[in-house]
Order: C-alpha cells, then structure tokens, then sequence
C-alpha cells in the first residue's frame, strides 16, 4: 500500500489527476498566494490535492508508472494494483481511515463514503520552492523634521509675571524629508552646470599676442643681411596655340542610358537558359512579330525579355493582352533593370 502512495505522490509532480481504478481520482489544484485578514503573515502559492471516488476509469498513467518500475507485464501490473487497492480496503475497513504520506488522509464514512483531508502543508512542488508563509511589513511611513520657535519673553518688567503665567506657544512645521532631499539635489545640480561653463584662464592667453607681435615685426623689419634685388630678365612673348577641345561624349551611350532610365521595367519570357537557346528564342519571337525581344546577359544569368516599359504597370498590361493569343507569355514576370 505505501508503494500505492509513492507512486500516487511522484505522478502528482508532473501530472494533475492520477486515477486508481476500483478506488477513484486524485486531483491537484493550485492556490494563489493570499494575506489573511486577521493574520500579520502573507501564503505563498502552494498546490492541494482532492479526491473524487467517482473518477474509477483507468487512464493508463498508474499501469504506466508500474510498468516502467517493476519491468512487469500488463496483466501483471493490473494484478498488482487491484491487490494494493484491496489492501487499502481492507485498511479502511479494520481501521476507519488511511494515511497516504505527502498527499492526505482517506476516512471511511458509516454509509460506505469516502471523506479525504489533503495534506496542510500541500503538494511537493519543486516549481513553488517550497515557500513557507511570510511575515507582512509594516507600511512604512516617512518622519518628518519639526522646527519649533518659541516666542522670547518679554523684556517688560511689568509682564514678566503674565508671561510666566501663561503657557509658551510653539509653533511646528513639517517639511517632508524627500522634498529636502530633491532641492539638495537640484542645488548641487545648478552649481555643477555654472562651473563646468566658466572659462578657466590659462597660459597660452598671454603668450599668443607676445608670438603675434614679435612674428609682425619680423615681417615689417627687413633683416640686414637682405641682398638687393636683382633686374628681372625679359621674356620673350610666346604665340598663343588655341587650347585643344574636349572631345564630345558618345551620344548614343547616353541616348540608351537615359532610355533605360525613363524605362526600366521589361517583360522577362524565359531565364537561366543557355546563350544559344535564348538566342533561337529570340529569333522565333522576332518571327512572330515581337520585334523587341532580345537576349538580356548580367553576369552569369542570361534571360530573354521582350520590351521596355516606363511604369510597372504598363508592363503588366502588356502582359495581360499578350496572354490572350501568345502561349509563350503565360510564364511572364515583369524584371527591374
């Protein structure tokens, strides 16, 4: 019977029902965490058992576990749970009451039902960490600094006695701690940014106009080691030849680049063939009156496409036209040069 338990107890792990047949269903429910009014303590989440005598249809999962466990056959391992079923029967009977360690207790009612208490402390549940209760916190609640003024005592010799009569008056204003504490902050904030923007002097100040003033003088003041000037020799005028004129660009490169441009999008009719098919292709398209088809070569990829279109969607009209009488467009895609 207590080999009954652990087996009960390891399915409930992973498992949230594990049915006996002949006895009933133990079903697993988890619990939120909860703070009770009347206690200074929060429960964590835990999970509890119950238990359903009317859930008696065997799922496999007990067979399966004692199967895998004692290497037994099927039949053996129906036999050997109906013997521990009959054991706990018996216990309940003689006794009025069975303990399954870490699940719960089973009572015996005098009307032949079954009363289970679940275990107080609940499931094994490695995914709660095993969490006991814990103590609440009080709410905190910031202090606050008081400044008392008390008045001072008349000079009077006249009052002195009405002044000691009468009680002091105090007067107490609270300021909240974190307000101080932001205006501290801000100050130091402020005295921070004025005096990272103060120019600090340095030497170099007084040095660049002493450097200015000498490198001026050295200038105006010829040295007087300065050798005179000597005459400048004539040069004889030498005739003018007319520049040479850049020669024009080939205005038929720049006429198909600009018609490429103004054109981009073209209908592609076959790709990734070889060189000599595309060109047979050509050759019959050309025949058939598509006088715009051409083998187009980028690289390593040779096409065939047949026409130049300034707007992607006169290419797909194209198209659509072409698809009516032409069984060579029905494969067509619409390429970007």
């Amino acid at each position: 019977m207590l080999e009954l338990s652990k087996h009960i107890e390891c399915l409930l792990l992973s498992n949230n029902c594990v049915i006996v047949p002949r006895l009933g269903g133990f079903v697993a429910q988890r619990t939120q965490a909860e703070h009770p009014a009347d206690e200074d303590c929060i429960l964590p989440p835990r999970r509890t058992v119950g238990f359903n005598p009317l859930l008696t249809l065997n799922d496999g999962l007990l067979v399966q576990s004692y199967m895998q466990t004692y290497d037994a056959s099927y039949p053996e391992t129906i036999r050997m749970i109906n013997d521990a079923v009959d054991e706990l029967k018996a216990e309940l009977s003689n006794k009025g009451k069975f303990e399954m360690p870490g699940i719960g207790t089973i009572h015996l009612n005098m009307d032949g039902s079954y009363n289970f208490m679940p275990e107080a402390a609940g499931l094994l549940s490695p995914e709660l960490y095993g969490l006991g209760a814990v103590k609440a916190i009080a709410k905190y609640q910031p202090k606050s600094i008081s400044l008392a003024k008390q008045e001072e005592p008349e000079q009077a010799d006249a009052e002195t006695e009405e002044t000691e009569a009468e009680p002091k008056r105090s007067y107490t204003i609270s300021i909240n701690r974190e307000i101080v504490n932001y205006a501290a902050a801000a100050v130091v904030a402020l005295v921070l940014y004025f005096a990272c923007l103060a120019p600090l002097p340095s030497a170099s100040d007084n040095a660049a106009p002493m450097a200015a003033s000498s490198l001026a003088e050295r200038i105006i003041q010829p040295s007087a080691s300065a050798k005179a000037p000597v005459a400048a020799t004539p040069v004889k005028p030498v005739a003018e030849t007319a520049a040479p004129t850049p020669a024009a660009p080939e205005q038929p490169a720049c006429q198909a680049e600009e018609a490429q441009q103004q054109k981009p999008y073209t209908i592609v009719l076959a790709s990734a063939v070889s060189k000599k098919n595309a060109e047979i292709f050509v050759e019959r398209l050309q025949a058939g009156g598509e006088d715009t088809a051409e083998v187009y070569v980028r690289g390593k990829m040779t096409r065939v496409i047949v026409g130049r279109f300034a707007t992607e969607s006169d290419a797909y009209r194209y198209i659509s036209a072409k698809r009516k009488t032409e069984s060579s467009f029905s494969q067509a895609w619409i390429l970007k040069l």
